[in-house]
């Protein structure tokens, strides 16, 4: 079954932020690209629902400004199947989309994450595996 993105998050999984920040935050990793950076905040590795084990979700302030961008999203898009060789996309080649196209639209950059993952399944004639979950903000 293949779907479309939508714009469903569930927020214990990654969270990234693309800006012009100038004092980027401790401890994230950072891809850079024509003065814009990516921080990546690492996931809380447990369930939103209530379990019998849970700890207090870990709270990420950053200053932001206008024009930021925010994503929030499930490791479905990351972790598809497909290609020419059948493999998962990744988040490296994810962070790097966004980067590359982070001047388009944001309705551009819906269309452009659609068109990308229905190219890279239809490749390896993939099903979808997960749910597939990018929320995307601009400030």
């Amino acid at each position: 079954m293949r779907g479309k993105l939508t714009t469903y998050f569930n927020v214990e999984k990654l969270k990234w932020t693309i800006d012009n920040v100038q004092q980027e935050p401790k401890n994230l990793r950072t891809l850079e690209l024509e003065n814009k950076k990516l921080f990546d905040f690492s996931p809380d590795k447990q369930p939103v629902a209530n379990y019998d084990y849970s700890k207090a979700f870990t709270n990420h302030t950053i200053q932001i400004q206008m024009g930021d961008r925010i994503y929030l999203l499930t490791d479905g898009f990351p972790d598809q199947f497909g290609g020419p060789k059948g493999k998962k996309f990744m988040s490296k080649n994810l962070k790097k989309l966004l980067l590359d196209n982070h001047a388009l639209s944001m309705k551009e950059m819906h269309e452009l994450l659609n068109s990308t993952i229905e190219s890279w399944m239809s490749e390896a004639n993939a099903e979808q595996i997960d749910d597939i979950c990018i929320f995307g903000v601009e400030v």
